[in-house]
């Protein structure tokens, strides 16, 4: 089969965006676990004085702040939006990203499969945007069973969203056809 030059370029910006957009989530939501342990040792940690500059930057005066800054440093450098964004929007990206990667894998299997016949059959928008969707729905579905996918608290566990959404996004059009069949037993008058 031969692959059309735009259905690849889309197909690369897609993965490399949704990738780059789904770590972001990802290490938004690690970065936010490293800060909390590290806030249960807070008062200990601004006790236990220090004088150490880092990049040129003026001396941390405790140990909380130079700790704090060297967890947050590395992901600030490489993902900007660790920022920026709040915390359940990091799930939400996270999500949405990975079931589009899932779901980009899923047409690589077909590809590399030789299941398509003609270039026109890869349908190089509108499945990735299903596994964003399908991302979506696994989002809404691990708070609906928190007792698989909860941590200690509240919280989601972000890699177990991550696989999921990726696990989901696979198999993405099998998912919606699933429950396209089950909603209207949900739904009978």
């Amino acid at each position: 089969m031969i692959i059309s030059k735009t259905g690849i370029i889309v197909f690369v910006i897609f993965l490399l965006g949704s990738l780059y957009l789904g770590l972001s989530g990802l290490c938004k939501l690690y970065l936010e676990e490293q800060i909390d342990k590290l806030d249960t040792r807070k008062e200990l940690l601004q006790k236990d004085s220090l004088n150490r500059s880092v990049d040129g930057r003026p001396p941390f005066k405790n140990q909380y702040d130079y700790q704090y800054y060297m967890a947050i440093n590395g992901y600030e450098n490489i993902f900007p939006l660790v920022k920026t964004i709040p915390s359940f929007f990091g799930l939400i990206l996270t999500a949405m990203c990975f079931g589009m990667i899932g779901s980009m894998i899923s047409i690589l299997l077909r590809i590399v499969g030789d299941q398509y016949t003609k270039p026109g059959e890869v349908k190089y928008i509108s499945e990735p945007i299903l596994g964003l969707f399908t991302g979506l729905c696994v989002l809404g579905i691990s708070y609906v069973l928190p007792t698989i996918l909860v941590s200690k608290s509240d919280t989601l566990r972000p890699i177990t969203l991550m696989f999921l959404a990726l696990f989901f996004g696979i198999y993405s059009k099998n998912f919606f056809e699933k429950l396209a069949s089950l909603l209207p037993k949900f739904f009978k008058s």
